[in-house]
């Protein structure tokens, strides 16, 4: 079923007044990763730490609401309302394993 998110990839919602475009689903964390290409880059570290080089700000956001068991708003923007009850039906399976 998430395998079914990924046509959505590349879908824009607008989240706090900045377009925002989804970049990536992340099966194992049930989330939705996304970069909002008109804000202003940020400074990204290496694995070390060190200050590396300028690169666009992501997002991660969560497929489930940490309140309730509901979908997270941002995803009900990201994908059709007619997918919400099953896609919600199959996240809450998933979370009770």
């Amino acid at each position: 079923m998430i395998n079914r998110l990924h046509q959505f990839i590349g879908n824009s919602i607008e989240h706090e007044g900045k377009t925002c475009r989804l970049i990536e689903i992340l099966e194992t964390e049930q989330a939705m990763v996304f970069v909002c290409p008109g804000v202003a880059p940020v400074i990204q570290a290496n694995q070390h730490g060190e200050a590396g080089r300028h690169a666009p700000q992501i997002w991660t956001v969560p497929l489930l609401s940490s309140i309730g068991n509901d979908l997270h708003p941002v995803a009900k923007q990201v994908f059709p309302a007619s997918f919400h009850a099953e896609l919600l039906a199959i996240l809450l399976d998933n979370k009770q394993l």
